[in-house]
């Protein structure tokens, strides 16, 4: 008689609602948006710029573009193109392409010519969906590609941009040709296929592209609700149909298609859908349509944060912010939770792992990710020799190869085997765990700072700068130097109206009373603003740039 494994140690940790063997759903992702169609055919599926759609009209937009892309000529196992920022098209598509079975390529809208030439050609994409202000930079990339046909999708009623490339490319509108209503063919996909080729966030280079099968969507979205809303019922279920939820995160990256997109269609939520990221408007949102959840990145806090509209706003519907792709600074916390009644909870994760731990609720430790959800194993590993590593110590994080992971990088071998070792993906995350497995994030392993001898990990001193109530945002670099290696250098955004030269004398005292001496830093640079990823994490490779 084969004996039941073990229960890892950090489900003693778990809250009540928390399953402890979960079973997930076998459903690809068209047929959740059809289930959810069929039970909430009235309920806004999409808010956008004010206008509605149902979840009735989205599965009929999504029929007519599979519809019509099957006409074109997509099939299953193809590669297809979507670049556009978050609008409903991109939600429509996204559906739309899996059901025939073809592979979504999450394309950032942001990209220049060469960025999307690269990705293009890498990926073997061979239909492109763009928006109309993408047309100029794919005009210039698509000879260089394998791109047979082209899309041109106008969001909203934007007034038509690049109608001369369009024209002279021969391209079509997409919604002249997904005009039509016509029986769409059957739900192609299995779970086990390919649904988008998702990329990285680029902070150490280029860009990888990562496969991830309907399984890893599937799973990721479910795992949400099991640790999320499950919080807000006594008995620990889920009713669905009741959420209203923000789309800020752009949909090219795993965190925006999760927050923005599947999410909410797997729990029958409105979204209420974001092409930019504008904080008055979002705060002017919550009121008008009852948002009850948003998703984040620390730098949307601190522009929320700014008086006064966020202190006229009505945040009684809000009941929680998931924050993600960096730690939020303590005093940062604090003070949204405080401002909107509304608690925030970290989640980690990368690309590669989909989210991995999760802050529960109910048992918060300051400075903490959260512990391992449900079906996902992490560890900490010593970088040089692998070996596990116990409670305290600073290490890779790593996290076991599952159906809740990447096994691959596309066309990558050699990324691959650097990634993926004997069933484990190590992430280049540094971090540690506390003997009730709760883990901490401290930084990039690129990111690492060598001045004199001594690791010094940007986010910890970032975090001790934040301790200043005039620092909007700060990221710490390190600068080459002859005597130390590197010199320790802080970047620092000021609140509005703030004397840099006093603010330089505070946080030099900060860091000398908070930090050993070589950490602290040797050099304070202010800027009205700190550049950003296009995912919305602060750009330290472009500060490093400067620099050099």
């Amino acid at each position: 008689m084969t004996e039941e494994p073990e229960p890892p140690p950090w489900v003693e940790q778990y809250p009540d609602w928390w399953p402890r063997d979960p079973e997930y759903p076998e459903i690809p992702v068209p047929e959740i948006l059809r289930r959810r169609a069929e039970t909430f055919a009235d309920r806004a599926a999409i808010v956008f710029r004010g206008e509605e759609l149902t979840y009735a009209d989205l599965l009929a937009a999504v029929e007519r573009t599979a519809t019509a892309l099957d006409a074109l000529g997509v099939e299953a196992g193809e590669h297809v193109a979507l670049c556009m920022p978050n609008c409903p098209q991109f939600t429509t598509c996204f559906y739309a392409v899996q059901w025939l079975g073809a592979a979504v390529v999450h394309t950032s809208h942001m990209y220049t010519e060469r960025e999307m030439d690269r990705v293009l050609d890498r990926t073997d994409a061979r239909t492109a969906i763009v928006g109309h202000e993408q047309a100029g930079a794919l005009a210039g990339a698509v000879d260089e590609t394998g791109i047979e046909r082209v899309l041109v999708a106008v969001p909203g009623d934007e007034k038509p941009a690049n109608t001369d490339v369009v024209a002279e490319r021969g391209w079509e509108w997409f919604a002249d040709a997904t005009e039509a209503a016509r029986d769409p063919p059957p739900v192609r996909p299995g779970m086990d296929d390919v649904a988008s080729l998702l990329h990285t966030g680029g902070t150490t280079g280029f860009p990888k592209s990562v496969p991830v099968t309907h399984r890893y969507w599937t799973l990721t979205t479910a795992q949400g609700e099991f640790v999320d809303l499950c919080a807000y019922r006594e008995d620990g279920t889920v009713e669905r149909g009741e959420q209203v939820m923000t789309g800020l995160m752009p949909m090219f990256h795993l965190n925006g298609n999760w927050t923005a997109n599947l999410y909410g269609v797997f729990n029958g939520a409105t979204v209420v859908l974001y092409s930019d990221f504008e904080p008055d408007r979002v705060l002017r949102d919550i009121e008008r349509y009852g948002v009850t959840h948003m998703h984040t990145v620390p730098t949307m806090l601190t522009a929320m944060l700014e008086p006064p509209r966020s202190e006229e706003t009505d945040f009684s519907s809000l009941r929680h912010v998931a924050a993600a792709s960096a730690p939020v600074p303590t005093g940062k916390k604090r003070r949204f939770e405080s401002l909107t009644g509304a608690g925030i909870f970290e989640l980690y994760g990368q690309t590669e792992t989909s989210w991995t731990t999760a802050e529960p609720l109910s048992n918060r430790r300051e400075g903490s990710c959260g512990l391992p959800i449900p079906g996902v194993t992490i560890d900490v590993a010593d970088v040089d020799t692998g070996e596990r590593l116990p409670a305290g110590e600073v290490g890779e994080f790593v996290v076991e190869v599952d159906d809740h992971t990447m096994t691959e990088y596309y066309d990558d071998p050699e990324e691959t085997a650097r990634t993926v070792r004997d069933g484990w993906i190590h992430t280049a995350d540094l971090g540690y765990r506390d003997e009730d497995w709760f883990f901490y994030y401290v930084d990039r392993m690129d990111d690492m700072i060598v001045s004199g001898g001594h690791n010094v990990y940007p986010a910890e001193v970032e975090a001790v700068l934040y301790g200043a109530d005039a620092v909007s945002e700060a990221a710490v670099v390190g600068v080459p130097d002859d005597y130390l290696g590197e010199r320790v250098t802080a970047f620092v955004e000021p609140e509005a109206g703030v004397a840099t030269d006093d603010l330089a004398a505070e946080l030099r005292a900060l860091c000398e009373n908070k930090l050993a001496e070589y950490k602290a830093p040797r050099e304070y640079r202010f800027r009205e603003a700190l550049p950003q990823t296009d995912v919305g994490k602060i750009s330290r490779a472009e500060l490093e740039a400067e620099l050099e």
